[in-house]
């Protein structure tokens, strides 16, 4: 049996460049726009999951109504939640302490953000609920519109990649990348390709 997910990046969102994790931010125009045209080659899913923050689960409506598609808001899907540096550039941050940075992006699991989310508890999470979608319907095609870190937590546990090695994995604004699994002999085989980004 073969089941077919897609994982979609939200777009662009309005405000300057920050950590925005668990930040309720909504779409720009133009970010919109990105995941239309990433979409528009696409209406083979038969069902949408969303994350509950505005700039995933707004365009899930959209997208449901305009296909009668059923969307689903799950909770574990949301981005993590980066605690004090919610809202914060990364020059903002450095100012404050030049070497915070560096220990989360060398070093992710030991090096939580102040009042952050742990990554070890947001992979544990995102990997429950992503048990949940496999474990479910694996006839029809489904849609899942999320968050970057989300997206690369599914497939650095897909792919057999360290959750330290996160950042290496490339997932651009409004990118979609669709995962294949296959049961055979009792075993899941994972092929995921890549629907380049908005032109």
């Amino acid at each position: 049996m073969t089941q077919v997910v897609g994982l979609l990046r939200h777009g662009q969102v309005d405000g300057i460049d920050c950590f925005r994790g668990s930040t309720n931010t909504v779409l720009s125009q133009s970010g919109t726009q990105q995941m239309w045209q990433t979409m528009a080659s696409y209406s083979q899913w038969c069902k949408i999951l969303s994350s509950p923050l505005a700039r995933c689960a707004e365009f899930a409506r959209q997208y449901g109504e305009k296909h009668a598609l059923p969307v689903e808001i799950v909770p574990s899907f949301r981005e993590i939640d980066f605690g004090a540096w919610e809202g914060r550039s990364s020059e903002e941050i450095y100012a404050e302490d030049p070497t915070a940075l560096s220990r989360f992006w060398q070093a992710p699991l030991t090096n939580t953000p102040p009042q952050g989310e742990p990554l070890a508890c947001f992979q544990a999470r995102v990997i429950s609920a992503w048990n949940g979608v496999v474990a479910g319907d694996r006839e029809n095609p489904i849609l899942v519109i999320t968050h970057a870190g989300v997206i690369r937590i599914i497939l650095s546990h897909l792919l057999n990649r360290p959750v330290e090695k996160l950042l290496e994995l490339s997932v651009p604004h409004a990118s979609l990348h669709n995962v294949t699994l296959s049961t055979q002999d009792a075993t899941i085989h994972c092929h995921v390709s890549e629907q380049p980004a908005y032109e």
